[in-house]
């Protein structure tokens, strides 16, 4: 998916994603939407907290600046208090420091007339589009966490408590700890963390459990215009996987003449889409030797630069329901049968993300990109000209 997600995802890591390693982490959206899993999230939390003494700027200071309600900027007609403001620029700044940034009078690099003090400003405040852009489009396409994800919260934010307060402790201990140790009230700190499960289920919530409200029509041209084939193969090995050494001349022969032979087996059967695709799966399960037979045993939906080039090529040369000669490539001979694209299929390079998938989040993409990119932004008197060398 598109910056915008990515940049919520790491706005909200700070705050909101500090609880997750609290609980079972629990399933996300496709590895392309930014997926976070919870030994990822608890490791940079303790990472900064760990170096929290060592940063430039003393943020307590920096946050007891203003008072946590004030009104800071609009988005859209909608107030953006200080408190929330302020975990995103904090964010921003953090980063800036990682990124090597020492001065923030100076320049972001060389040769650039912004400085780190402007760089940091504009990302905060897509930091705060980026979230009202979300919210925004769930709130008007009628998106909302469901009951058992609302529990799930709930579940969390009591294990987060009786982590960082002790067991026993209340509602009322968190929010002294969250305003003393992390900078941020309570109800913001809430909205954070609605904020991350929303965007790790939101393709799941607009779309359903699969995606099943993308059409075929709809999952197949995506993966068209983007360039996808699907097809299957029987690999036969030239090569031990074990040594990566290849097999001695013989027998590489020996393999050449086998791929043959099911090459001109299965041409025979062209023309009777189904006869051909039942023989192809009898003959691949004899004969295949592909390592990834067991988790694609119906072929692979894939873009150039995935599978080896060879394969690539070969594939795309052929018609849907066609069978290559044997290809050579260097793990082996190949014996290629073209595919329709199937929505449904796992796409090659990504760990559970199909085309219908994939087609949702390029919708959804494009969808809050463009409430994103309609965003009214107005700061309130105070911030229009707010500089952070002011006050740290």
């Amino acid at each position: 998916m598109k910056r915008f997600l990515i940049i919520l995802l790491v706005a909200v890591i700070a705050f909101g994603g500090i609880i997750t390693y609290a609980v079972t982490q629990k399933p996300s959206v496709p590895a392309e939407s930014g997926e976070i899993s919870g030994s990822e999230t608890a490791e940079n939390t303790e990472n900064a907290e760990s170096t929290e003494s060592e940063t430039l700027f003393d943020y307590n200071a920096l946050y007891r600046t203003h008072e946590p309600e004030e009104t800071v900027m609009t988005v859209n007609g909608e107030d953006i208090s200080w408190d929330e403001y302020f975990q995103n620029l904090s964010q921003c700044m953090q980063e800036a420091e990682y990124y090597g940034m020492t001065d923030l009078s100076a320049a972001v690099s060389e040769g650039e007339e912004t400085t780190w003090e402007e760089y940091i400003r504009l990302n905060a405040e897509e930091y705060v589009k980026n979230m009202h852009a979300i919210t925004g489009y769930c709130s008007e396409n009628g998106i909302e966490l469901t009951e058992e994800i609302r529990q799930t919260i709930d579940e969390t934010l009591a294990a987060y408590t009786a982590s960082v307060c002790g067991e026993g402790a209340t509602e009322e201990d968190l929010a002294k700890y969250l305003k003393e140790q992390k900078y941020v009230t309570l109800d913001t700190f809430k909205k954070l963390v609605d904020a991350q499960y929303l965007v790790q289920n939101i393709l799941t919530l607009a779309y359903g459990e699969n995606c099943e409200k993308i059409t075929d029509e709809q999952a197949v041209s995506y993966l068209e215009e983007n360039g996808y084939i699907n097809a299957n193969h029987i690999l036969l090995l030239t090569m031990d996987m074990t040594t990566r050494e290849e097999l001695d001349e013989a027998k590489q022969q020996e393999k050449e003449a086998q791929a043959k032979e099911l090459s001109d087996q299965l041409k025979a059967a062209e023309g009777d889409s189904e006869k051909l695709v039942a023989l192809f799966e009898e003959l691949k399960e004899q004969y295949d030797e592909d390592s990834g037979k067991a988790t694609n045993p119906h072929g692979y939906t894939f873009k150039d630069g995935v599978m080896v080039k060879e394969f690539e090529e070969a594939a795309k040369a052929l018609d849907e329901y066609e069978i290559s000669d044997p290809v050579k490539s260097t793990y082996g001979y190949h014996v290629i049968m073209r595919l329709p694209l199937d929505p449904d299929a796992l796409i090659a390079g990504s760990s559970s993300a199909t085309g219908r998938m994939m087609c949702a989040s390029k919708e959804i993409s494009d969808r809050i990109q463009e409430e994103f990119d309609n965003s009214e932004v107005r700061y309130s008197e105070e911030f229009r000209n707010f500089k952070i060398t002011d006050i740290v």
